[in-house]
């Protein structure tokens, strides 16, 4: 097992990698409170999830939380990595209680809870999810590089480095947690055909945002004409192809741009961008405003709405030492 503690002043900030057989599998012990997240490469495990019986088939992942309910009952030919963290790692104010509260979807997204929603849910339904080989290989590829930045730490910027490694392996989750974001699909009564392909297509998207990625190439990929995929977009995600892709290289970068410390040059080449210039150009046409001054703003933002909590909590503490006549 590989492991390092993010910053040793800070021990609820915790992340440790390992890749082994089933049969070393362990998940944390419950005095360390962290969630664990299986990528399951080859076999397949019999096992038993939220004391569901479930068969989970290569390639898939278990999402767990720190409530555990995970057990192997029998494996077959496996072999998986394991990545355990504490929430905090993502930012610190995502702490567990903070997850275990009611809060609305505004606080939600001021706090950054989202990518966590493949963790949260109790659902029988969405035990773990299944992967495609390409999307395995690329949460391979996060993993292995994430796993390079705890062993070397070349530099100081590798805990941030880590981060954002780590978030784009919760990015992928999230989106297939969600279906990659496929609206109208109830309304609308697609064919079974249409939107197995289209979810393929926006899987193969995500796995490759940061590359320069065109229709052509696409409709080679997927043996299909330039009319049927811009159809599919069309009726089924409300954009064209290229303004779908323009969108979602920007929700890559406000994350990076709310989450971590990288800087325009590193989030360009992680967002697909050829220099930090054309990165800021794009922003500001996107959004009016410039990379550092929504860094800024939604710093702000979080910190007021965490003052603001805060007080809330501790008038409501007070409250409830008042006795009742």
């Amino acid at each position: 097992m590989a492991g390092q503690t993010l910053e040793q002043k800070s021990p609820y900030r915790l992340i440790r990698l390992s890749a082994a057989q089933t049969s070393s599998f362990s998940l944390p012990s419950p005095d360390e409170r962290i969630f664990s997240l299986l990528i399951l490469q080859t076999g397949y495990l019999e096992a038993e999830v939220r004391w569901t019986p479930c068969l989970i088939k290569a390639p898939a992942a278990v999402c767990l939380n720190e409530r555990k309910n995970f057990r192997v009952l029998q494996e077959h030919h496996t072999f998986y990595e394991v990545l355990y963290f504490d929430p905090s790692f993502i930012h610190e104010q995502m702490t567990i209680s903070a997850l275990r509260h009611e809060l609305s979807a505004e606080q939600l997204n001021c706090l950054g809870f989202f990518p966590l929603s493949p963790f949260l849910d109790e659902s029988p339904d969405k035990l773990y999810l299944s992967l495609s080989d390409e999307v395995s290989e690329t949460i391979h590829s996060y993993f292995s590089s994430l796993q390079r930045e705890l062993e070397r730490q070349e530099n100081r910027r590798w805990p941030c480095h880590v981060r954002a490694c780590f978030m784009d392996i919760l990015d992928i989750l999230e989106r297939i947690y969600h279906r990659y974001s496929v609206q109208k699909m109830t309304s609308l009564r697609p064919t079974q055909m249409d939107s197995g392909e289209l979810r393929c297509i926006l899987a193969y998207i995500h796995s490759h945002l940061e590359e320069e990625i065109t229709l052509d190439e696409l409709c080679d990929q997927f043996r299909m004409s330039r009319n049927r995929a811009e159809n599919l977009f069309r009726k089924y995600t409300g954009h064209t192809f290229y303004a779908y892709i323009r969108a979602q290289k920007l929700e890559r970068v406000c994350r990076y741009l709310r989450f971590t410390e990288l800087r325009a040059g590193e989030i360009a080449a992680r967002a697909g961008f050829s220099s930090s210039q054309n990165l800021c150009k794009f922003f500001k046409a996107m959004t009016g405003t410039t990379p550092r001054a929504y860094r800024l703003e939604e710093m702000d933002k979080r910190s007021r709405f965490l003052q603001a909590a805060e007080s809330f909590a501790g008038k409501d503490c007070q409250d409830k030492t008042v006795p009742r006549s």
